[in-house]
């Protein structure tokens, strides 16, 4: 390594910190060490690529409904849920046949969805079976009713206006 890049080696990488999350990393590097990165599947960082996030007091979601949401965010979770509200309670591997991946990163998408309230797991003999809790899709339901009133108003507004313009 050239002398100017020994100098700005070590000063980008940062030293190594404790982000709070049980990970160690280093300060300035996205991404920590790299072993402590545990990425959600949907690659982000946050509740659900967040190593250790379910344990404490931040199993059942954050206050704000953060780990909802974040649960939400992926499209895969999203679908988890559909089939869950359609098909009622079900095996981990009758889910799995829905998609193509393997077991390891559809459990890794279902402990999200636990960890965020969403689901709940069962065991029942050598298997565990999902169900759909819905309680927090009411909150969620509940925090967009303002956006929903005002874009059907907007909505409204436009019709009338449009309803007011001559046909040609």
């Amino acid at each position: 390594m050239s002398e100017p890049d020994a100098a700005v080696g070590p000063a980008r990488r940062g030293p190594r910190i404790d982000d709070g999350a049980g990970r160690i990393g280093r300060a300035g590097v996205r991404g920590g060490s790299g072993s402590s990165r545990r990425a959600g599947a949907d690659g982000g960082s946050g509740p659900a690529g967040r190593a250790g996030a379910g344990s404490g007091s931040e199993s059942a979601g954050r206050a704000d409904g953060g780990d909802v949401f974040a649960a939400l965010a992926n499209p895969t979770r999203r679908e988890l849920l559909r089939l869950l509200l359609d098909q009622g309670e079900q095996p981990v591997q009758r889910l799995a046949d829905h998609f193509d991946m393997r077991r390891p990163s559809l459990s890794e998408h279902l402990r999200v969805l636990k960890d965020a309230g969403l689901v709940v797991e069962q065991p029942a003999g050598r298997q565990r079976l999902y169900s759909l809790r819905p309680e927090p899709l009411r909150d969620v339901a509940d925090w967009l009713g303002p956006y929903e009133r005002f874009w059907r108003g907007r909505l409204t507004a436009l019709r009338d206006v449009l309803d007011e313009l001559p046909d040609e």
